[in-house]
């Protein structure tokens, strides 16, 4: 008797999930035929989404041009003076870089300065008129806020102001190494592992490499090695004092960026491609606006079509970060005014030589 009253609630079970699974069935195939369902085209970043937006992103994307290596987009640029001025993401670009217009031509353009601290880069395309972009207030963004950004795959992208502003803290440079914890030995850090590709690697350090000294600067625990590597920034050259077996080596390495352990870390592995530099910053507007990070260097629009930020960072699948408008503005003519000065000392130092 037991047994068939289990087996018959069992089987009431079967019967409600059988219809309830029917009925989500038909409410589905309904919605598809009535329009009802939402389609592709219809969603966040969809056709009619980006249609909606384009009195916003009109005037913006006439104003973005696209860094190029070869034939492969490494950022975008913001065209900050109608003289042909743009500002795009330092750390991304090469010494001579190449930039595509929105007409498609491809032109050769000039660093002139640089602000490393917000990793900006100040370029000049000679010869070359642009309309530059309207510059909005950043202070009165709030979380929720839409926000745009042109430029990616020549097109404009939407979403939302995430989180508040804030300071994203400094890590420093990274050798591109896995260190052992050796309690009670004397001196040195061993070297587990090196890091395919890194600096390390590129210097010539080998697994089983004893670090004894950076920069003059005895190295006794793993914890000592990590923090002074990390008061430097990457692309700063340090010397290591390596003991390897008996025989001891000096080395030159050129300090990278922590992006290369990003394997070791599952949110960065489901994240695709981050930016280098993603940390740093004294100042960013987070948003969710779904950007490659290629796409650093482009403006950050409101609603109004004002520029209130350069984007900066793709730090992970949902978070990309932008400079706030002022502090951009604020290093732009810091940068130009440096540059005047420089030109000032340079042609002083020139008229004294004439003189003599």
């Amino acid at each position: 008797m037991r047994t068939f009253f289990h087996f018959s609630v069992r089987l009431r079970y079967l019967v409600v999930l059988f219809f309830i699974f029917s009925l989500a069935l038909v409410t589905v195939r309904h919605s598809a035929d009535t329009g009802d369902f939402l389609m592709p085209e219809d969603r966040t970043n969809g056709q009619k989404t980006i249609a909606a937006f384009a009195p916003v992103t009109k005037s913006g994307e006439a104003s973005v041009v696209e860094l190029i290596s070869g034939e492969k987009v490494v950022a975008i640029g913001t065209v900050v003076s109608p003289l042909g001025y743009v500002v795009t993401k330092e750390s991304e670009i090469s010494d001579a870089p190449l930039v595509r217009l929105p007409d498609g031509r491809t032109l050769k353009a000039r660093i002139i300065a640089k602000d490393q601290r917000l990793d900006l880069a100040l370029l000049i395309i000679p010869g070359v008129r642009l309309p530059a972009v309207r510059w909005g207030r950043s202070q009165g963004l709030r979380i929720g806020d839409w926000v745009v950004s042109p430029g990616q795959e020549r097109r404009s992208w939407v979403g939302v102001v995430s989180a508040r502003r804030r300071a994203i803290k400094r890590v420093g440079g990274a050798l591109g190494v896995s260190l052992g914890n050796q309690p009670g030995r004397l001196s040195g850090v061993q070297i587990l592992a090196v890091v395919a590709g890194s600096p390390a690697e590129t210097a010539g350090l080998e697994a089983g490499d004893e670090v004894l000294m950076v920069e003059e600067r005895p190295i006794t625990t793993r914890r000592e090695l990590i923090s002074t590597i990390q008061e430097y920034d990457p692309g700063d050259e340090v010397t290591l004092q390596v003991m390897r077996e008996r025989d001891p080596l000096s080395f030159k390495v050129e300090l990278g960026f922590y992006s290369m352990f990003d394997y070791q870390n599952r949110n960065q592995q489901m994240s695709g491609e981050t930016s280098d530099r993603r940390n740093g910053f004294p100042d960013v507007i987070q948003h969710a606006i779904p950007l490659t990070s290629n796409s650093m260097g482009s403006p950050l629009l409101n609603l109004r079509g004002e520029t209130v930020g350069i984007n900066i960072a793709r730090a992970d699948r949902v978070t990309s970060y932008a400079i706030p408008a002022e502090r951009v503005l604020e290093s732009v003519r810091t940068m130009i005014r440096d540059l005047q000065k420089s030109t000032a000392t340079v042609q002083s130092g020139r008229n004294q030589v004439e003189r003599r």
